[in-house]
């Protein structure tokens, strides 16, 4: 039978010793506690450390401390830092490494890492001590003269491990090829990105040995799994296939898939974790998604896909999917219930987390006869975006009102002749508005009066580019749109009379009526042939705060009058102008107007009293334009340079090639974007794409830029630019 009461004797004997520095007889009593039945950890432990302390008794320490490792290192770090702390003794540094690995796997607190890392630190330094005294040893003397002044120098092994995980996951941040990179560097670092595994479970494949690096990454991501991948378009598509069968295995617990073109039947029901997909079609009849949702999955918010030929398809009792031929399905026909219809081949469940749906050159066959056959399958739906994708309805009543409460962005090229599509939807907050290319007779400024007059006054963005419309209707609708602070006239085929209502005039008398558009910060113009200069910059000097105009010249004094001269005429009044637009202004805002005073035969007229100040809110100032092809021989680009240093970016691209993505505010050139004074200047200011992809941010190349750089901007100062393509997303 154990004694527990003098086991316990003994180990208090045994660290009385050990901590009198009497090595021998802590051995001794902690071997009589071990006689006594007290093999834990605590006794363990004691000997390991106290044989330690003794040259030749090193070897016994190291069996005990393995003796710990096994009884109790699957819970704790401690028995193998012992373990570590006797292989380093005996200048076993590679066991000694492996040892502190095992520990730093174990450590459940930043303690205990730090405690583990300084042993690790340790081995390291002696590692390459140990190496320069071989090299020494062997007549290599310039060999360890570089070893030592490479240990004097590198300090890496110094930092703890948690530093440096923290290194490396900003790496793999901004490079997800880091990774690869850092494995190279030396046995340090490998042994760290190696251990950990999640900084390779986002993967990009690019044309070099594409088929390798699936398989480097899948076999290093661990358990857990590929989490994000990304195949470059450089990929062939007799590889791409190859890659796409590769990853099939893995698919299940990839969450965001960026790919440049279909992978066939590959992933085909066996993405279930799906988040985010980005991919290209074949214009072949195929289900949203490709088809290749798992029936259970429900995690998908994002997806975007090009040249795709989507149909709706009836449910089938069990499978859930469709196989028969879909052409010319007719929800009226059929009798069913809209939940009866699936654009995904499987449950409508699988788009009822939806947050962003983008489709471009791609074309969609309803059941229904409106929009509201698809967004009915989105209820959490923020951004909807069909571009250049042709829709092609059903025959049937129109569709029961819809609300869709969390819709900000709904971006639509209509092109042909279709119904309002906002007759059935409800969507209250609403802030980005595009009806690009709408065809006359579907009345895009008609849909704004009548079904989104609620959204108006908190619409932030609106793109009319390419439709024609009346201009009183035009000014109409603006009238109430207080918040707007984007507007795309592109190709509208407006003139001056549209600059002039959007000119603040100095005075309230002078114009009474409210200003238009107060909140306005960026305009798109392009295209547009009949406006000129001078209206132009009559408009953005009006909207610029009073200390930021130009300064006006000043009054010359009237020559004095003959007392022969013949009285003048007195001034007749102007005409009023019409109610929906505001009053015409002749004067600019550089030159100064004195009323005329009429003069009357009997007694001389009294002073004139001097303008009021305006008393309306100051509007904000512009800060992006666009005036890309406007041609008109009076549109001089003298007068444009001249309004640069009042505008963060303005441009006048008078050929036909201009970027389309330019005249609407997008891409690269977002109008939300942090252009400053000076960015207009030169070549080479625009948008890049951040590490991830999903956002953008200025890459100032200006005088600005490189004043900020200097002093420790942000953008640091970029020793050239070149366009960045694909990869962002806005």
């Amino acid at each position: 039978m154990p004694d527990r009461a003098q086991a316990a004797a003994q180990y208090a004997a045994g660290m009385r010793a050990y901590k009198r520095g009497e090595y021998e007889l802590a051995v001794s009593a902690f071997d009589k506690a071990i006689a006594l039945g007290d093999s834990g950890f605590a006794v363990l432990d004691g000997k390991a450390a106290a044989c330690n302390r003794l040259d030749a008794w090193r070897a016994a320490g190291l069996a005990v401390a393995e003796r710990s490792v096994r009884l109790y290192g699957e819970r704790s770090y401690k028995p193998w830092y012992r373990k570590a702390s006797v292989l380093l003794a005996m200048s076993q540094h590679k066991a000694a490494w492996d040892a502190t690995t095992a520990a730093l796997t174990r450590c459940d607190d930043a303690k205990a890492r730090d405690v583990v890392s300084r042993l690790r630190a340790s081995v390291e330094t002696a590692h390459r001590a140990a190496r320069a005294r071989r090299l020494a040893s062997a007549g290599d003397a310039e060999a360890a003269r570089l070893a030592l002044a490479r240990r004097a120098t590198n300090f890496i092994h110094v930092l703890p491990a948690d530093v440096l995980v923290r290194v490396a996951e900003h790496a793999v941040a901004a490079d997800p090829n880091a990774v690869v990179r850092l494995a190279g560097v030396c046995a340090h670092w490998r042994a760290l990105v190696l251990e950990n595994t999640r900084f390779w479970r986002r993967l990009v494949v690019s044309a070099r040995r594409p088929m390798d690096k699936v398989r480097l990454f899948a076999a290093r991501a661990g358990p857990a799994g590929l989490s994000d991948i990304t195949i470059s378009t450089r990929v062939l598509p007799p590889q791409a296939q190859a890659v796409y069968d590769a990853l099939a295995p893995h698919i299940a617990t990839v969450r965001v898939l960026d790919v440049p073109r279909a992978a066939g039947d590959a992933f085909k029901t066996k993405c279930r974790a799906l988040e985010s997909l980005e991919s290209a079609g074949t214009q072949r009849a195929e289900p949203l998604a490709h088809g290749w949702l798992h029936p259970d999955a429900r995690q998908l918010r994002s997806l975007r896909l090009v040249d795709v030929h989507v149909h709706q398809r009836p449910i089938t009792a069990g499978s859930g999917t469709d196989d028969a031929e879909p052409d010319g399905a007719d929800a009226g026909a059929s009798g069913g219930s809209i939940d009866d219809w699936t654009w995904t081949g499987g449950s409508v469940a699988q788009l009822a987390g939806l947050r962003t749906l983008v489709l471009t050159n791609s074309t969609l066959v309803f059941s229904s006869p409106d929009l509201a056959g698809l967004l009915r399958h989105l209820p959490t739906l923020e951004h909807f975006e069909l571009d250049a994708t042709r829709c092609e309805f059903g025959a049937g009543p129109p569709s029961a009102p819809l609300a869709l409460p969390r819709l900000r962005t709904f971006r639509l090229a209509l092109g042909a002749r279709q119904a309002d599509p906002f007759d059935q939807v409800h969507a209250p907050a609403l802030r980005h508005l595009s009806l690009a290319g709408s065809h006359p007779s579907t009345g895009p400024l008609a849909i704004l009066s009548r079904s989104l007059a609620y959204a108006l006054p908190n619409l932030e963005s609106l793109d009319l580019g390419h439709t024609v419309f009346p201009l009183s209707d035009l000014i109409n609708v603006l009238g109430h749109a207080a918040s707007m602070r984007f507007l795309n006239v592109s190709f509208a085929q407006l003139g001056n009379d549209f600059l002039e209502a959007l000119v603040v005039p100095d005075t309230d008398e002078a114009h009474p009526h409210p200003t238009l558009i107060p909140n306005l910060t960026a305009l798109s113009i392009a295209g547009s042939t009949e406006m000129t200069a001078g209206p132009l910059r009559r408009m953005v000097l009006s909207r610029l705060p009073a200390h930021l105009r130009p300064a006006a010249p000043a009054p010359t004094a009237a020559p004095r009058r003959s007392a022969f001269a013949p009285r003048s005429r007195p001034s007749q009044p102007r005409p009023a102008a019409p109610a929906h637009l505001p009053a015409p202004t002749t004067s600019t805002p550089s030159s100064t107007s004195t009323p005329a005073t009429p003069a009357t035969p009997a007694t001389p007229s009294p002073p004139t009293p001097s303008p009021t100040p305006r008393s309306r809110p100051a509007p904000a100032p512009l800060t992006w334009l666009c005036a890309d092809q406007c041609t008109h021989p009076s549109m001089e680009p003298a007068v444009l340079d001249r309004l640069r240093p009042h505008l963060g970016f303005l441009s006048h691209t008078p050929g036909a090639n201009a970027d389309p993505d330019r005249a609407r505010g997008r891409g690269r050139w977002a109008w939300d974007q942090d252009w400053r004074q000076g960015c207009a200047h030169g070549q080479g200011c625009a948008l890049r794409p951040d590490a991830d992809g999903k956002a953008w941010h200025v890459h100032h190349v200006c005088k600005r830029g490189r004043a900020d750089a200097d002093e420790g901007g942000q953008d640091g100062p970029p020793p050239s630019w070149r366009r960045i393509e694909g990869g962002g997303r806005v």
